[in-house]
């Protein structure tokens, strides 16, 4: 019991290192949570899905998506932006819509959001997620000579 609290005991001053390092290198304190999920995480090749980044950070913080360039096989559909102010931090969603246009399992590529404070600015880049996408044809076309 005493060697597992070590090791969290351990762990967390790594994570908190990290979190000081970050806050050092632009001035401005990393999110306190980024969260991100594909939804639906299964799709219909070239059906629009969202991908949801929820952001927890500290209230004096707005957090906006910058628009994509190039996306590889995903398309930018469009995005949407909603923020919850708690009594302790702020809660940013943002929700990216895109398209794939490769099937099986994929990475959502890496997207860029820029974090504005009164003492400057940063863009923090958020790491993709997963959707797997499916073909729109019925499991029967080939049979029946639909297959592309």
């Amino acid at each position: 019991m005493c060697a597992s609290v070590s090791r969290i005991a351990a762990l967390a001053l790594v994570l908190t290192a990290g979190l000081a390092h970050a806050q050092t290198d632009a001035g401005i304190a990393a999110p306190l949570r980024i969260q991100t999920r594909a939804t639906p995480d299964s799709v219909q090749l070239g059906q629009p899905f969202d991908v949801e980044i929820v952001i927890t950070h500290e209230k004096d913080q707005r957090y906006e998506l910058e628009t994509p360039g190039d996306l590889g096989d995903f398309d930018y559909v469009g995005q949407a932006r909603t923020r919850v102010d708690g009594k302790d931090n702020s809660t940013t969603t943002l929700k990216v819509k895109l398209a794939a246009f490769k099937l099986d399992k994929q990475q959502t590529p890496v997207l860029k959001v820029q974090v504005a404070t009164p003492t400057g600015a940063q863009i923090v880049e958020v790491a993709g997620t997963t959707v797997t996408v499916v073909s729109s044809l019925p499991a029967d076309a080939a049979k029946k000579g639909e297959n592309l």
